[in-house]
């Protein structure tokens, strides 16, 4: 997918904090810059998953914050290292380093996606079948060398589901929420034949990973961090964030 620069913009104040709190100081929040999490509109302004649930979130708390978009790998230092005091990210093994968890906002799936010529239909039918992986990405890391399958590594996801399409591959390793939104944001493509979709065959679970809100251990406003634990509570008694998760196309709407 397509790497990001550093954009930040300040989100307006929909309620003001009590003044015992860091009411004058908004939060420091970074954005994962990566489709369809975080991503930038032709006239420069924020979208994605996890902009519109951090706006549902101001909305709910009456929080500010000043948003700064980056790649997955600077996000994943930045509250360590004291250039973020927040965040939404999934966990795959572990929080973020530095950060504790204020809520889960939504669930992906990490996903085999087949062929539908594969005639794969568990982690067991992946044996010795020739399966697609993103580069340097985590699925490789963690599951290039499980199942007995044979990796096959991409630059993209596009790249991905081509191989599919040309019926180069058995299978893709991804999340249900990256295929999902970019059938929903291109249901065609010049890269790909109109009848790719066609060609797909079922979903095999690997496991779901949850979407924390994740904020520094160092932050110590508890009243900041109340508010904004239950902001999270009311998204998502409410169905507020599995509404946005449907808005970008996403089957299960990021239910957990």
């Amino acid at each position: 997918m397509r790497a990001f620069p550093a954009v930040v913009v300040i989100s307006c104040i929909l309620a003001l904090l009590p003044v015992t709190s860091r009411a004058d100081t908004p939060l420091r929040f970074s954005l994962m810059g990566f489709f369809p999490f975080g991503d930038m509109t032709p006239e420069q302004k924020f979208e994605g998953i996890y902009w519109d649930i951090i706006e549902e979130i101001r909305k709910l708390s009456g929080i500010r914050f000043v948003t700064t978009m980056l790649p997955i790998t600077r996000l994943r230092r930045s509250i360590l290292e004291g250039s973020a005091d927040l965040t939404i990210s999934g966990a795959s093994s572990s929080l973020n380093a530095g950060a504790e968890s204020l809520g889960i906002v939504g669930c992906s799936s990490i996903i085999v996606q087949t062929a539908r010529s594969s005639g794969i239909r568990s982690l067991d039918d992946l044996k010795e079948r020739y399966i697609a992986f993103a580069r340097n990405g985590f699925l490789l890391k963690l599951y290039g060398n499980k199942f007995g399958l044979l990796p096959v590594e991409s630059n993209s996801s596009q790249s991905m589901f081509a191989m599919l399409d040309s019926e180069r591959v058995d299978g893709i390793f991804i999340s249900d929420v990256v295929i999902d939104s970019f059938i929903h944001k291109y249901p065609e493509s010049t890269v790909i034949s109109m009848n790719w979709q066609e060609k797909l065959g079922p979903r095999v679970l690997v496991r779901k990973i949850p979407s924390h809100l994740q904020i520094a251990k160092t932050f110590a406003d508890a009243t900041i961090k109340q508010k904004l634990r239950d902001a999270v509570e009311k998204g998502r008694n409410t169905g507020a964030f599995e509404r946005i998760y449907a808005r970008y196309g996403i089957q299960t709407k990021g239910k957990c």
